[in-house]
């Protein structure tokens, strides 16, 4: 059976946020999710830069995933300079998140 669209997006419903905020959600906490999608970061060639940049966490909580076989990323949208929030953390009076924006042209091959 082919899945719908809804299925597919609903096993990817999640967050890290979950984890750093130490969240319990049962199984998916302790081991993960896992999934038979062969999917790739939009962002992997360019090392995952953060997307988020408080205090006391930088790291990478937000991802575009695609399908390899069937898409082709062209671009992305270039990545905040470290250097620009490093002083001010976000969200600050600059940036009103505390998530940085990415975004990514993605065509099908």
């Amino acid at each position: 059976k082919q899945k719908t669209a809804y299925e597919i997006c609903a096993c990817l419903v999640g967050s890290e946020m979950c984890i750093r905020d130490r969240f319990v959600y049962g199984a998916y906490t302790r081991d993960g999710i896992q999934h038979r999608l062969d999917l790739l970061s939009a962002y992997a060639p360019l090392g995952h830069p953060f997307t988020n940049y408080t205090a006391d966490f930088v790291g990478a909580l937000d991802y575009i995933w695609y399908s390899a076989k069937t898409l082709r990323v062209t671009r992305v949208l270039e990545p905040v300079d470290e250097d620009a929030v490093r002083l001010t953390c976000l969200p600050s009076p600059f940036a009103g998140s505390d998530h940085t924006p990415i975004a990514a042209e993605i065509c099908l091959r």
